[in-house]
């Protein structure tokens, strides 16, 4: 009597845990994948989740395995707005976690009225764990970062496949062999494991991050307090200096007067720190790249209109902007002196971020795949400049354009932000 009153409750209850176990999967996805906004992403990534979460997969039944997989990819895909690698690789992730944990509850004792509710538990518990030390509202990493854990996404997402869809259809045989607590448990603690993994290798970018603008700002200030020291030595001196130069007048020797006025002309106490913005970040990063400009005989154009406020992260901005001018100074060094010149804006338009950047080029070899071909000879290493500033253009839901004409590469990044 007992027995089977708790069984009446728990298929009593079991339907409120059917449809909220969705919500907890949707939101432990979301530290990870940026959603993409409206009703009908939202309802599609619900109903994929309740989809996934609930189905009943058992050993040696290929059928709702395969049916899920491509329902999963392609509705996690479409529906949130995160680079394509990072969505690749958790969608594998996920549906290995998801599909391995329902392989092993269907396939084991716990059927029936049980089973809705131990899978409840089991994502309540995961999501409960990522809200108390996953702080983060979202986990980010670069492209080379993402393209690893979906590398190592594959094992158990193939182990996941494989021990379902590749069994002998008799269950019993395949329990005797020992699978369900060999492959699936390997599966879903490797994909678990994985989740955190995001979170370590997020934290620690994050933090080279900030140490690379920490020193970015240091160097910032520090150059500027060499320049203050160097002007209040010319100060110093300037007495003396007019003094020189009113005895060379005197004796009619202007021309070595002239010489002696342009040599304090072009002292560094008489050239002042170039600022373009109010950001000391972005005024560092610029004042570096004309140096390199100017020491490679490469003529330049830096026009900066952009507000106190920028919401874009410092690293970021400094990492399109970096990567765009990199780029137009490799090409630059391939031409003769004459015939190099970058020229880049940034400004803030209709609240728009824009980047444009515009330099001389060589002929451009080809694109294979969309992509731009490289004459490096290290070719696996080349492109990550342009595919981290494709990675930042997608992070803020922005555009990348590029267009090569006349010897002519122009690049064009604009983001979203507010006025």
């Amino acid at each position: 009597m007992l027995e089977r009153t708790l069984e009446y409750i728990a298929a009593f209850l079991r339907y409120p845990f059917f449809f909220l176990m969705p919500i907890f999967i949707m939101k432990t996805i979301s530290k990870f994948l940026q959603p993409n906004q409206g009703k009908i992403f939202t309802f599609l990534r619900y109903v994929i989740c309740w989809t996934a979460g609930s189905m009943v997969i058992f050993i040696g039944d290929m059928i709702n395995i395969l049916y899920t997989l491509p329902c999963f990819f392609i509705i996690i895909w479409i529906s949130h707005t995160s680079p394509a690698a990072a969505k690749l690789s958790m969608s594998l992730v996920f549906f290995s976690l998801t599909m391995s944990m329902n392989a092993l509850i269907d396939s084991t004792y716990i059927t029936g009225n049980y089973s809705n509710l131990f899978k409840f538990v089991i994502w309540w518990s995961i999501w409960l764990i990522c809200r108390k030390f996953m702080k983060s509202n979202r986990y980010e990493l670069s492209v080379k970062m993402w393209t690893l854990i979906g590398i190592l996404a594959l094992l158990p997402f193939a182990a996941t496949v494989a021990a379902v869809t590749l069994t002998n259809e008799n269950w019993r045989i395949a329990r005797e062999t020992m699978l369900s607590v060999t492959v699936l448990p390997f599966a879903f603690i490797s994909s678990l494991s994985l989740l955190f993994t995001v979170t370590v290798l997020a934290k620690n970018e994050k933090a080279l991050k900030e140490n690379k603008l920490y020193e970015m700002r240091n160097i910032y200030y520090k150059n500027l307090e060499q320049e203050q020291l160097q002007v209040r030595r010319l100060r110093h001196d300037m007495a003396n200096h007019m003094m020189a130069i009113d005895g060379l007048l005197k004796e009619g020797k202007f021309g070595r007067a002239e010489e002696y006025i342009n040599s304090l002309k072009s002292s560094p106490g008489m050239l002042s720190m170039k600022r373009w913005c109010s950001n000391d970040i972005i005024n560092s990063l610029l004042a570096g790249k004309s140096a390199v400009m100017e020491s490679s005989n490469i003529s330049y154009n830096f026009k900066v209109s952009l507000p106190d406020n920028l919401p874009i992260e410092g690293l970021d901005i400094c990492s399109l902007i970096g990567n765009a001018l990199d780029n137009a100074i490799e090409a630059s060094l391939k031409l003769n002196p004459e015939d190099r010149h970058i020229s880049l804006n940034l400004i803030v338009q209709r609240g728009m971020f824009i980047l444009n950047s515009v330099n001389s080029t060589p002929p451009v070899q080809g694109t294979k795949n969309g992509r731009f071909l490289t004459s490096k000879s290290d070719k696996s290493m080349h492109g990550f400049g342009l595919e981290n500033m494709r990675f930042i253009a997608d992070k803020y839901c922005g555009t990348m354009e590029i267009q090569t004409e006349n010897n002519k590469f122009d690049l064009l990044v604009t983001l979203p932000v507010d006025d």
